[in-house]
């Protein structure tokens, strides 16, 4: 399979959660499976609107950071189609703390943040030590793109059930927020 001009050519995506591997797997051509232990990757073709095909590798991690990070090094050390990962993304569902934010809206991260990280005295709260970093933030260039490409697409065939586009900052961690008082100063 050749790369595809000025793209990404191999796209490897997890998801915290087995519902949402299964519906990218409905869009996939000629899988292959790969297990590891209790993580399975699932690695298929995908048409683009242009009849370019694209390949997906994508994997259920499970939920926390331990477990992310579990899959996301399997992913890109696991080349099951013989062809490195160009990009990887995590993608699924979340709670809000917006309460502007709707089921069903979209919402890229223009920033994300450790929320349960506290390496005090040493480092601020939230700051990533080996990062030194209270927030990361993707690359602006590809953001700009993604965004307008889900903007422009938001509102057509199989992407019609979704509500608004934002963007805005993330908060991940090992514990859900369930409380108010428990909502952080970031936000």
């Amino acid at each position: 399979m050749a790369r595809v001009k000025n793209n990404y050519s191999h796209i490897g995506i997890l998801s915290a959660m087995p519902e949402e591997v299964g519906i990218m797997l409905q869009n996939l051509k000629s899988i292959k499976s790969s297990k590891f232990g209790d993580l399975e990757l699932f690695s298929g073709k995908f048409t683009l609107d242009n009849s370019q095909e694209i390949l997906i590798t994508t994997a259920w991690s499970g939920w926390g950071k331990v477990s992310e990070a579990r899959a996301t090094t399997r992913l890109l050390t696991t080349e099951l189609n013989s062809m490195p990962i160009d990009l990887a993304i995590f993608t699924g569902v979340a709670g809000a703390i917006d309460p502007n934010l709707k089921q069903w809206d979209i919402i890229l991260a223009n920033a994300l943040i450790q929320h349960d990280m506290d390496a005090r005295p040493i480092f601020d709260k939230y700051v990533i030590p080996a990062l030194n970093k209270k927030k990361l933030t993707p690359n602006s260039e590809l953001f700009k793109n993604q965004f307008e490409e889900f903007k422009k697409k938001l509102n057509k065939e199989n992407l019609s059930k979704f509500g608004s586009l934002y963007e805005g900052l993330i908060a991940t961690g090992d514990i859900f927020v369930s409380n108010q008082k428990k909502i952080y100063p970031f936000y």
